[in-house]
């Protein structure tokens, strides 16, 4: 049933999402979960205000069963993006955004100490190369003068298959990581 977009359809459109607020806040869950329930709700709300306010205006013309899809999207931006204020508290998400950077960063963290680990099994030509070329920040001919390769040809062929054998060690180590974090 479409509501007119007249009368009382901001309070229907309302009502009907926020009987969908539990499957909403768990799905948010699965995105962030390191962000804590109130954060989820209030982004939520959120979602589901603007939600509204754009089927009001027509930016949304239809309210189906993706719209419980439409609120999940805003409420991701919502959590995402610095900054967005939660104006039914009238607080914003710098509690979550700083347990999302700190996520963030320790992850990071840890992708770099695999990617360095994975560098170390390496034969030392390949450590000293990719050692050159992704920590040091030097380009293909520099690494062709400091490890006195005929060609620049040559430098880049071998750098090629270093990276290739870099990123399958690393594609490993990093599903292990991840299997690792998702039993945790």
């Amino acid at each position: 049933m479409q509501p007119e977009k007249t009368g009382d359809f901001t309070d229907f459109l309302i009502k009907r999402l926020e009987s969908h607020r539990k499957d909403i806040v768990m799905s948010l869950q699965k995105w962030f979960p390191y962000c804590n329930t109130m954060h989820l709700n209030e982004a939520c709300s959120q979602a589901i205000i603007i939600f509204a306010e754009n089927f009001k205006s027509g930016k949304s013309h239809k309210f189906n069963n993706e719209s419980r899809t439409y609120v999940i999207a805003i409420a991701k931006k919502l959590l995402i993006h610095k900054g967005n204020t939660i104006t039914t508290s009238h607080t914003n998400l710098c509690g979550c955004e700083q347990d999302i950077e700190n996520h963030l960063q320790t992850e990071q963290q840890k992708k770099q100490q695999i990617i360095l680990e994975c560098i170390n099994q390496l034969n030392p030509l390949a450590r000293q190369m990719l050692t050159l070329l992704l920590i040091e920040g030097k380009d293909i001919l520099e690494i062709t003068k400091v490890m006195n390769f005929s060609s620049a040809q040559i430098a880049s062929t071998a750098k090629d298959k270093f990276i290739l054998k870099l990123k399958n060690l690393v594609a490993k180590k990093l599903l292990e990581w991840e299997r690792n974090e998702s039993e945790t």
